[in-house]
Order: C-alpha cells, then structure tokens, then sequence
C-alpha cells in the first residue's frame, strides 16, 4: 500500500502536467457487489464507461489499447475473484494495526484483479486504465483506515510500520522497488493526503448515492449499487439496455487534488524524489 500511494500519486502527478485540472477517479467496486442481480452486470461495463468486460476491448474509451503480450483483454465475473464486499471492508476498519490490517485486505485488492481478469489479473496489470481506478480505491480504504487508528486507536499511522515479518526488501528504510528515490517508510508518511490529494467518500443512501443516474439506493440493505447495463423482464430474460449518454462516469468517484503539479513541500522533499524519478 504505501509503494501503490506513491506510485499513483507520481503518476496522477504526470498526467496533471498535461492537464491541471485532471484528478484520479476510483472505482468502488463494491457498488458492484451490491447489485441484486449481479455484479457481471453493472453499468460500468458498458461503452459510456470502461468498455467492453469480456473478451478484446474493442467498445468504450479504452477500445484498441495494447497490453504487453498483445492486446487489453478482460474477463469481468467469468474466473475467480470477487469485487470488494462491504461487510469485509467494514470489518477490516474496526481494527488498530497495519499489521492486522495489511494481509487481509491484499486478499481484497488481489480478489478484483483475478474477478476483472484478462489483462489485469497478469503482470501486466497497469496496462489496463482500470488499474489506476482501482489502485485509488484501495488507497481510499487504507486512508479510511488511517483516520480510525489516529482517533479511535490513538495510533499514528506514519508511524505504524511492520518491522519484522518481511524481507529486506520490504524493511521501512529500504528504498522503494523501481522508485529507489523514495524510502518504504515514505509512503507511510501524512503529506501526502495533507498536501498533495484527498478523497470525496463513497456514495451512500443517506446522501441518495450521490444523486448519480449511475446508481441506486438498494433498500434492503440499505446499500448503495451499481445500475444494471441489461434490462430483466418479467421472465427473468435479459436485454441490454439502450445506451444513454452520461458525461462521465458517476459511479467512479473522486480524489480532490489539493496541490499543483510538483509544488508542494514537505519534510518529504517530493520535488527532487520527482526530478530522481521520472
């Protein structure tokens, strides 16, 4: 979690100096999870959003892009994984320790990427834009976490690094794999949500899921989830529904920047880790 912090926050940064006012989206894919009739079928599959969720990705935005070995593909809900189950998240978020909550939680990040497949599943994960959106929202739960331990844990979170049960590699003052300019520890460390981003919550019913046409507030389990992109009748038969326009997509939501590209300042000297860098 704390090489991903650094990771995206390098790249979002990259991107914001060709365009400052562009900011990171992240996909709660447990809005997904919450969708009666499934997650295989939500909106965020369709061609206003991430595009096509099986097969080549040959429909949507990110039609025609290449992978590595060849070209994006994905395979949404056909292998194994899972999106990310808010029981389990809430969970996770009573506890007090990094340590107790690092483990399980990649079980969580790890379950998307096999649930996605394709592209993203394999080492060549970043080549799919979702990996981004997805990386945020694994950075949005661990800073919710973050918050609990400083005023419910009384734990300071810069602070609450593991030092024994990993390699050398993942010891706090080694440097960071492939961003040896940055120490481990460094991610851990408050600047970067007091100085460089922050995050907008998840939608919820008590705020009407955010008035997206995106979403709904599914009272049964008083959850918000994703809107299906295949319309059932009353035969249970599905058909996809009419695409309609949406200017972005509302079910991802947002990191707020707080921060111009390269300008802020810290006992993390970010300037000169970015000059190394890049």
């Amino acid at each position: 979690m704390p090489w991903h912090r650094v990771f995206i926050a390098l790249f979002e940064d990259a991107l914001r100096l060709k365009d400052p006012d562009l900011s990171l989206p992240y996909w709660d894919s447990s809005l997904d999870d919450n969708m009666a009739n499934g997650p295989g079928y939500s909106i965020m599959w369709d061609n206003e959003h991430l595009g096509t969720g099986v097969g080549e990705v040959k429909e949507g935005p990110f039609a025609g892009w290449g992978a590595p070995r060849g070209p994006l593909t994905r395979n949404v809900a056909r292998g194994a994984g899972a999106p990310a189950r808010q029981d389990r998240i809430n969970d996770l978020l009573t506890r007090c320790s990094f340590d107790d909550f690092s483990e399980p939680f990649e079980g969580i990040h790890n379950a998307i990427h096999k649930w996605v497949g394709g592209t993203f599943e394999g080492s060549g994960a970043a080549s799919d834009p979702i990996f981004y959106m997805h990386h945020a929202y694994i950075d949005y739960i661990w800073e919710t976490f973050r918050q609990r331990q400083r005023t419910a844990c009384g734990v300071d979170p810069a602070s609450d690094y593991p030092h024994a049960k990993y390699s050398e590699e993942h010891a706090a003052e080694h440097g960071m794999y492939g961003i040896s300019s940055f120490k481990n520890k460094e991610g851990m460390a408050d600047f970067w949500i007091k100085n460089w981003y922050n995050y907008t919550d998840t939608p919820t019913c008590a705020n009407n899921c955010s008035d997206s046409p995106d979403l709904y507030c599914d009272k049964d389990i008083n959850l918000c989830a994703s809107q299906s992109r295949v319309s059932f009748g009353d035969d249970g038969i599905g058909t996809i529904a009419p695409l309609k326009a949406v200017p972005q997509p509302q079910v991802i939501a947002a990191r707020e920047m707080t921060s111009t590209p390269g300008d802020a300042t810290s006992t993390v000297d970010v300037d000169d880790h970015i000059r190394e860098g890049v």
